[in-house]
């Protein structure tokens, strides 16, 4: 699993970072900032044909360059996802090949919808709206209030707390997902360490995450406890072009392993899986916030995954969307929606204090 996880993004940022020495100057001589107004034709050109063409609202646009690197990285991604459901299927999701086949799916489809949406971020935000990174706070903590509605089960209020804490390479965080009404919650506790960090102009990282998490479902007297190792990578699109300045694409892969209690028949079972996620974001203001839209492959949430028939039927985890947003220094708001086999959708507020790293 780990070389094709390699193999794929490899292809990619082969294809996204920008040639050494006389390549350099050809993406220079295009030009040097993103666009300064927001500019119909190309907008509408990152739609169609930029459906279908990924880079075609860059190429308007006058950055060919940039054009050329997301159509690239949209016929790598198309490729891989394409190759990964078909032995998917051939294989009939065999446990002995879903692993490196379901990473290299994931990572095609990442790939493929990423390079789309990277393209119209391009070309409709201007270079004023474009936000920085913010630096990490040394503690941060929220309070959602959540809504979940899910069609087979209850519906119910949900809390959930989160606070983290960051000592120069080192993060502690711990959160959770309590439902009260149905006696149903989820507690994580994670640590994580910072590898590698890129430094300024761009801003992107390798970290080293180890998480422990606790899921219990009342109603239908199960819980399970699991331990996972994920490697989360931030890729900073500036890196590509310079109208990509501003956003971001994050992947994280690892692994699971876990054990499940079925207390009504006083039974106990042990598992494995693939742990992914792909997420795109874009910066707020100079380091007040960010926008992600993602896709998780775990289903042991409170969202669930996503239901469907065939070789994906039970295999898929859960889209998301969240916003946070500090309007002042210390406290701001954030808000969150997933959608997997049920609706998860809230609003809270956040604050951060100091900087941790």
């Amino acid at each position: 699993m780990g070389t094709t996880i390699v193999g794929a993004f490899a292809c990619c940022m082969i294809v996204a970072l920008p040639r050494a020495a006389s390549g350099s100057e050809a993406v220079s001589a295009e030009t040097k900032h993103p666009p300064t107004s927001f500019e119909l034709l190309p907008v509408a050109a990152s739609l169609v044909p930029g459906f279908l063409l990924h880079g075609s609202g860059s190429f308007v646009a006058g950055e060919r360059t940039t054009a050329k690197r997301l159509l690239a990285i949209e016929g790598i991604g198309l490729g891989l996802a394409a190759s990964g459901i078909a032995m998917l299927a051939v294989t009939g999701a065999s446990r002995r090949f879903v692993a490196p086949l379901a990473g290299m799916t994931i990572g095609g489809g990442f790939a493929f919808v990423g390079s789309f949406l990277a393209d119209v971020y391009g070309v409709s935000v201007p270079a004023s709206r474009r936000g920085s990174p913010p630096a990490a706070p040394r503690l941060e903590a929220a309070l959602f209030t959540s809504y979940r509605y899910d069609p087979r089960a209850a519906t119910d209020a949900v809390i959930s707390p989160r606070v983290a804490a960051t000592f120069g390479s080192w993060t502690v965080g711990a959160e959770g997902q309590l439902a009260p009404n149905t006696a149903t919650s989820r507690l994580r506790g994670e640590l994580r360490y910072r590898i590698w960090q890129e430094s300024s102009p761009y801003f992107g990282f390798i970290d080293l995450q180890l998480a422990v998490t606790q899921l219990f479902l009342a109603a239908d007297e199960i819980d399970t406890t699991s331990v996972e190792l994920v490697v989360p990578l931030r890729f900073d699109l500036a890196h590509i072009g310079p109208t990509l300045r501003g956003a971001f694409a994050e992947l994280a892969f690892g692994g699971l392993i876990g054990t499940v209690n079925y207390d009504a028949v006083d039974s106990r079972d042990t598992d494995s899986a693939l742990m992914a996620r792909g997420t795109l974001g874009a910066y707020l203001g100079e380091g007040d916030g960010e926008v992600k839209l993602y896709y998780d492959h775990r289903r042991d949430t409170l969202a669930g995954g996503l239901l469907g028939g065939g070789v994906g039927a039970g295999f898929l985890g859960f889209v998301g969307a969240s916003a946070t947003w500090f309007p002042t220094r210390h406290l701001g708001a954030t808000a969150t929606v997933e959608v997997g086999s049920a609706l998860l959708a809230g609003v809270g507020l956040a604050m951060r204090l100091g900087e941790g790293r």
